[in-house]
């Protein structure tokens, strides 16, 4: 699994890469493109395109006859009638390539959340860095050492909260730069990384445990081993507010929209009926 989960975040780090460095609104119009590109291929070979022109046609046939027969309630009715029934067997025929469709969208807005969902943080913004321990290793009895590397400032003591079972501290880069933070207990280390700067960059907020849930929404960064006394270690990076032409939605409302404009707008030219 772990092997197709490094293939997978190789081919979006290759998609991705033209757009590293300029506005984010570029990389999700890219991003957009090639889903909308994706889910029209994809719905090519699995929908039934006969059955849904026919269904289509009869539609707008029956929607026809209401409006012919609008001053005789029984026909209007029995159109009425015909165009649900029809309506029905259109979206029948819509579901087979929706079930093939969701599980790339999966992979993309999962891949694209890693890279929007967050943005790095900035020279001299804080973060809060949070370290929760495994029920076996209370906090108030467990020495952990954070170590920083250069260019990172811990600027507070370690905050253990018991009811937690957590110990927080509070950081700030002072450079731009992709770094690691070293986590002690008992001399054994582990680590999680740290963005700071401008740009794309994928993002891991936390680094978690085995569990399966975390390998599927999380794989960005490897997971904590086994036998670690940790159950997850979390960098609070900032929200990314993403403005495109002067409006301010969160990324996944832009990428559905864009991913629908380009559906129609290529729809034509792969002969696809929606």
């Amino acid at each position: 699994m772990a092997i197709i989960f490094n293939i997978i975040n190789g081919i979006f780090r290759i998609l991705f890469y033209p757009f590293e460095n300029l506005d984010p609104a570029w990389g999700m119009i890219w991003i957009s493109l090639v889903s909308g590109i994706l889910m029209l291929i994809i719905f090519r070979f699995v929908s039934n395109q006969e059955g849904i022109k026919k269904s289509k046609a009869k539609v707008s046939a029956y929607i026809l006859e209401m409006r012919l027969f609008n001053h005789d309630l029984g026909k209007m009715l029995a159109a009425l009638g015909k165009t649900l029934a029809s309506n029905v067997l259109y979206l029948r025929f819509m579901l087979v390539p929706l079930i093939f469709i969701i599980i790339p969208v999966l992979i993309v807005l999962i891949q694209t959340g890693y890279r929007y969902e967050d943005r790095p943080l900035q020279p001299g913004e804080g973060a809060i860095v949070k370290a929760v321990l495994k029920q076996d290793f209370p906090v108030i009895d467990t020495p952990v050492i954070l170590q920083a590397p250069k260019g990172i400032v811990v600027e507070t003591e370690a905050l253990r909260i018991t009811a937690l079972n957590e110990i927080d501290w509070r950081i700030s880069p002072q450079t731009n730069g992709n770094y690691e933070l070293v986590f002690y207990i008992n001399w054994k280390e582990y680590r999680k990384s740290l963005h700071a700067g401008t740009g794309l960059s994928v993002l891991s907020a936390e680094r978690a445990g085995s569990s399966f849930s975390s390998l599927l929404l999380n794989h960005s960064e490897s997971r904590l081993p086994e036998d670690s006394p940790f159950v997850s270690l979390h960098v609070s990076y900032p929200d990314r507010v993403l403005n495109i032409m002067g409006f301010e939605f969160h990324w996944i409302v832009w990428f559905f929209i864009f991913s629908v404009i380009f559906s129609f707008a290529f729809k034509g030219v792969f002969k696809i009926e929606l």
